[in-house]
């Protein structure tokens, strides 16, 4: 809708393109006429080449204010996953894949790449290791209350863990 995107770029500091819509080209192309930050969600399905051209159908229109969030592929049948429950497989590897490739940032998103709220913190350091700019992690002081993704969010104790560890780790990686 045409008449929404100029209300959202009025009360919103970030846009944030959802995985369903990660190759609606006419949003990508009426992002790219904006002056606002893109957080680009990877289709569960997209391959190195499709972020990257759906990063380019942006920058073509002039808005190189782009991140990249990774939040988990397509993988295996679920009977082959770790757990039955899980719904996507984390895809660290994509991240120094893209960045042999571009220096946008990217987003790490682990509470959505493994839907699992015991599995957040590991993958998060996973993430950290591997050379992501960011996380987004769904976070609320009593997880099973949450009215959003309840099985996946984790505790404020939880978050201080992973974000000791990003300190921790940037800083000795700053040391060498």
């Amino acid at each position: 809708d045409k008449t929404l995107l100029p209300f959202i770029v009025e009360h919103a500091d970030v846009i944030q393109v959802g995985t369903r819509d990660f190759q609606n080209y006419a949003l990508l192309d009426a992002l790219g006429k904006l002056d606002t930050p893109i957080l680009l969600k990877r289709g569960t399905w997209g391959t190195l080449d499709e972020i990257l051209g759906a990063c380019e159908r942006i920058a073509a229109g002039g808005n190189n204010k782009i991140a990249i969030c990774l939040r988990g592929v397509v993988g295996m049948p679920s009977y082959r996953h770790i757990f039955k429950s899980t719904r996507w497989a984390p895809d660290i590897m994509m991240i120094p894949a893209l960045k042999q490739f571009t220096n946008i940032p990217i987003i790490y998103d682990p509470s959505h790449s493994t839907g699992n709220r015991d599995l957040v913190e590991s993958v998060s350091k996973a993430a950290i290791a591997a050379g992501a700019d960011g996380l987004i992690i769904e976070c609320h002081e009593t997880p099973e209350e949450s009215i959003s993704d309840p099985d996946q969010a984790i505790t404020t104790e939880t978050l201080s863990k992973i974000l000791k560890f990003k300190d921790i780790y940037f800083e000795s990686f700053s040391n060498h």
